[in-house]
């Protein structure tokens, strides 16, 4: 398996050209949370986030949301969040607005390699279907399906895991989230390095009462649910 993320990835790091993907998401719940959650279940947002690739590097940020609608009971927000990918150094940088000011999460890629979503047999098919005018495979485990492009070898894809599959992820579907690529096109850009930022490997140290609608109030990064604004698309990077 280490072989074939080395394999991908120096074959992505050939390949050209960078990628730059823009994917939609939806946090998805059981019936039995909704039912027993109304505020979660009369709530609906869809979030869109970025992903760049290039030179054996990338970034993945939550860009904006959009209401659909809001129970005016839903506690918590939404907040900015950025994972930066160094491959050839072996290098994860997560920064988010949950974590106190001036800290990152710190990691490795072989980090994210011993989690059970990479290390557990997944089922390669030859099933296809066309995403954002690519086309794509799938590959399954469990009750995680993944879509993706077999001509953009860099072993990546959206969100906090690193895929065990041979090319870019352009959807996921799982019980618990949906992701899936809405615009695809060509990127070469620099990449940089979060900068100033104090890494810890103890996530809990550096998270903060993130929960609390008083610790959202007043940053520009993240926006309380209760303050939403319904039926528009917000920054979360320009507010």
């Amino acid at each position: 398996m280490k072989s074939l993320f080395l394999f991908v990835f120096i074959a992505g790091s050939l390949f050209g050209q960078g990628v730059e993907v823009i994917y939609e998401a939806k946090t998805l719940y059981p019936e039995e949370v909704l039912k027993l959650a109304p505020a979660i279940a009369n709530t609906d947002v869809l979030y869109r986030y970025k992903l760049q690739i290039n030179d054996n590097k990338s970034v993945f940020n939550k860009e904006s949301f959009y209401v659909k609608k809001m129970d005016g009971q839903m506690g918590g927000g939404i907040m900015a969040e950025t994972i930066y990918k160094d491959f050839s150094n072996n290098v994860v940088i997560t920064s988010s607005a949950k974590y106190k000011e001036g800290k990152c999460l710190g990691e490795t890629i072989d980090d994210w390699k011993d989690k059970s979503v990479y290390t557990n047999k997944w089922e390669l098919s030859d099933e296809e279907k066309t995403i954002s005018g690519i086309s794509c495979k799938k590959a399954t485990r469990g009750s995680t399906t993944v879509w993706y492009s077999t001509n953009h070898p860099f072993q990546d894809g959206p969100g906090n895991v690193i895929y065990p599959v041979p090319g870019l992820v352009l959807e996921v579907i799982n019980p618990g989230y949906h992701y899936v690529a809405i615009d695809f096109k060509e990127f070469d850009g620099e990449i940089f390095m979060p900068a100033d930022l104090d890494r810890s490997e103890n996530e809990a140290e550096i998270t903060s009462d993130y929960l609390s609608t008083n610790y959202l109030v007043g940053k520009d990064n993240c926006m309380s649910f209760k303050e939403a604004p319904v039926g528009t698309w917000v920054s979360l990077n320009k507010r």
